[in-house]
């Protein structure tokens, strides 16, 4: 299993559960530094699980590094089963699209569309050469995906916006064969992409994030499972699935938490103005 993302946030959680279960995965991230300690610290989990951590450093948005990111991978692994398209940035800043900095959207779309599109046709040109092994393509969506407005972060919404309509296209490009494409919807993880956006949003804004957000280990211990019954299926030809984390069976009892118990409350965010 290849996680682009995978030093830090969800990724890394979704590397160690892997690990845990005992398959063998490889990370990617963009700082070396923080590579290292990763596959220093997850080293760990894979002796206990009896998987096996390998990694390299790739800006997902570079071609050429990306395909020697392909090449690696497959060597280090022995084939690529399953691929997560997992690395995404909101460029750490909530404003305005009129007083985002121009590098900052460069670096949003860089990584959460060019980024995308570079490491599903590496995953799916790796996999295709793989035969009747095939392999399974996850795409990660977020807010945005379902095109309602992400305002103060409308680049990032803007690039999740494109991922359903990605995963459509690729599966009907990899009709008939042995090459699954999905999407993963983790629903509102609570990682640095989201520490800077307290009191941007209001009092109501900052109950929604605790009231539906969740940490990134709770979220892998659930959606691993699911990415790896759709590994261990491996049909020819695979049919693309849509997982998602949070459920509205889950938002209700989430609710129904809060308002009879006050759970979660300030759990991410201030708010103390919010009496329920």
């Amino acid at each position: 299993m290849v996680i682009t993302g995978g030093t830090r946030g969800l990724g890394r959680a979704l590397a160690e559960s892997h690990l845990r279960k005992g398959d063998r995965v490889f990370v990617v991230g963009r700082d070396g530094a923080r590579l290292e300690r990763t596959l220093e610290d997850l080293g760990t989990c894979a002796k206990a699980g009896g998987g096996l951590v390998r990694g390299a450093v790739c800006d997902v948005g570079d071609a050429a590094q990306v395909e020697e990111l392909g090449r690696t991978a497959l060597d280090d692994l022995g084939e690529i089963d399953g691929f997560i398209c997992n690395a995404a940035s909101n460029g750490y800043l909530y404003e305005n699209l009129v007083d985002t900095p121009v590098e900052k959207l460069q670096e949003v779309v860089q990584t959460n569309a060019l980024g995308v599109l570079l490491c599903s046709r590496e995953a799916m040109r790796v996999m295709r050469a793989q035969g009747d092994r095939g392999g399974d393509l996850f795409l990660l969506t977020g807010a945005g995906s379902d095109g309602t407005a992400t305002s103060l972060y409308s680049a990032y919404g803007f690039t999740k916006a494109g991922l359903p309509q990605l995963a459509a296209s690729l599966r009907k490009e990899m009709e008939g064969s042995p090459i699954g494409v999905h999407t993963l919807s983790p629903g509102l993880v609570f990682t640095d992409l989201l520490v800077g956006g307290e009191d941007k949003f209001g009092q109501m804004g900052n109950f929604a994030v605790n009231l539906i957000g969740e940490d990134a280990e709770t979220v892998a211990a659930e959606v691993v499972p699911q990415v790896r019954e759709i590994l261990g299926i491996g049909s020819s030809p695979r049919k693309g699935q849509d997982l998602k984390y949070l459920t509205p069976d889950k938002i209700i009892a989430k609710l129904s938490g809060r308002l009879l118990r006050k759970e979660g409350k300030a759990r991410f965010y201030n708010e103390d103005e919010i009496w329920f």
